[in-house]
């Protein structure tokens, strides 16, 4: 912080007093403080929990004598290290002026936002129903985890190459199969067929296969790429088409058919795709190359609209909302996107959001659009109408993995601190944070009896555990785009806009 300070001091001499050279000339003090405990812009504090300042002003040719904090309500103090309470819910502005021992008032006034919120009364956490070990598995996993009408859970992951790395598991946290594929990597999600007979997926060294999930074996594979990574795959309405981004070799934009993995047309951008498509209704689909140039290609593979601004790299799964015309779109930089599915341009962004590079938005039923941080450990409710931030959750650890929403509009998520969270849609904790065996990296699912499946890392290296949690939670949302590539079975497409 120190270096922080100093680096400030640069800058405000400067803007207030010119290139001073005369040293007998004093200098004002400059204001500062942090809030201890809370790292985001603006610290979500729960209405009655104490708000304690710590000063770090300073002075460069003297030192500071007195302080004067504003909170914003009516109060103020003039500690050097005050603790405030707030008794009323809303967003307050705290503001700091400083005086030194020449009786010069501080060249700046200091602000930083609070947001009090209702206090949590969450004291019970999620109840695991069981776990189930997947050895010789890494913690890269994205991939998201499917689920089956009957509560069979499918997980693809970062194995080692030598040892199964795809599971089916019933609902009972009983193995039905296992299978590996060539490599061994599995980093998208995969899709399931309406029902459930077939699962589809990639893998990274360029493999679409098919498998049977009534006993996993094999229906079909195909290389169709060197390498297929990050973006998973999805299915066309009629489910005769999978769509998929390869991001070396042609870099093309594939559709496979899934009789027999064969390629039905291709499109080839000019730089390598890593984010996992989007389907509207109407069997559009809709992607995106490395660095932000965003495609829309009807199903007969031509191109309805392409547009770039090359700002900044994305591996973003796409999200849509077809009532507002618009899909969401992040990428490795503070730039988050709504973007008119129409033409391509764009709607509003949002540079306040960091670290959404490899996370996907979900979508709740009224427009609300929830984005989580890699960076930050923040998960965001941002308006639909225009970006703006309705309300921040700061996690124990970076978050990479989508939110799913129920029919409760409760969101539930993991991070990389092993914590897994369910919140309310106003960004409450419904449940108290339940820590698991490690790092979260892929969205959860929801079974139609509300069972949570989540994957994480054994921090012990013994592979990956998959947890069955229960709350009083309810099924998936029906509606909006509530997880990563829309619903249980990751189609990636929008069968209810």
């Amino acid at each position: 912080m120190a270096k922080k300070l100093f680096f400030l001091a640069i800058f405000l001499v400067p803007a207030f007093w010119g290139c001073n050279t005369n040293e007998e000339t004093p200098y004002r003090p400059v204001a500062a403080f942090r809030i201890l405990g809370y790292d985001s812009k603006t610290p979500r504090i729960e209405q009655g929990d104490p708000v304690v300042l710590q000063d770090e002003s300073f002075d460069m040719d003297g030192e500071v004598v007195k302080w004067h904090y504003d909170f914003g309500d009516g109060f103020v103090s003039e500690e050097q290290n005050p603790t405030h309470v707030y008794e009323t819910l809303g967003r307050y502005t705290i503001t700091l002026t400083t005086e030194d021992n020449s009786g010069l008032t501080s060249a700046n006034t200091y602000r930083r936002d609070v947001q009090i919120v209702e206090p949590s009364f969450a004291d019970e956490e999620p109840s695991i129903l069981w776990t189930f070990d997947i050895p010789g598995a890494t913690k890269w996993n994205k991939s998201g985890i499917t689920v089956g009408d009957d509560g069979t859970a499918y997980v693809g992951v970062d194995g080692d190459g030598s040892m199964d790395n795809i599971y089916a598991v019933d609902k009972n946290g009983n193995k039905r199969w296992s299978y590996k594929t060539p490599s061994g990597h599995i980093f998208g999600s995969m899709p399931l067929t309406h029902d459930d007979k077939i699962l589809y997926g990639t893998e990274k060294s360029g493999y679409v296969f098919a498998l049977n999930t009534a006993d996993g074996s094999p229906l079909w594979q195909n290389q169709v790429s060197t390498a297929v990574s990050y973006g998973g795959t999805v299915l066309s309405k009629d489910e005769s088409t999978l769509y998929i981004g390869c991001y070396t070799g042609t870099n093309d934009i594939k559709a496979i058919n899934t009789a027999d993995g064969t390629v039905k047309w291709e499109v080839s951008p000019p730089n390598g795709i890593r984010t996992t498509a989007a389907i509207d209704s109407n069997g559009n689909i809709y992607i995106a190359d490395l660095y932000r140039r965003l495609y829309a290609i009807d199903p007969d593979g031509n191109v309805i609209w392409s547009v770039t601004d090359k700002k900044s790299r994305t591996a973003n799964p796409i999200s849509l909302d077809e009532t507002r015309g618009v899909m969401y779109i992040g990428t490795s930089g503070t730039h988050f996107y709504a973007v008119n599915i129409s033409d391509g341009s764009v709607k509003w962004e949002n540079t306040m959001t960091d670290g959404v590079y490899l996370n996907g938005a979900a979508i709740g039923e009224d427009g609300t659009v929830y984005i989580t941080s890699e960076s930050d450990k923040m998960i965001r409710a941002l308006n639909p109408d225009d970006g703006s931030v309705l309300w921040e959750y700061e996690c124990k650890g970076a978050v990479k993995a989508t939110p799913t929403i129920d029919r409760k509009g409760n969101l539930y998520f993991g991070d990389l601190a092993g914590y897994f969270y369910v919140l309310t849609s106003q960004g409450m904790d419904a449940w108290k944070p339940v820590r698991l065996s490690g790092e979260i990296w892929s969205a959860c699912a929801l079974s139609s009896e509300g069972i949570i499946y989540v994957l994480a890392y054994d921090e012990l290296g013994n592979g990956n555990k998959l947890y069955a949690l229960k709350t009083e939670g309810t099924p998936i949302a029906t509606s909006g785009w509530p997880t990563r590539s829309n619903n249980n079975k990751r189609t990636g497409r929008n069968d209810n806009p």
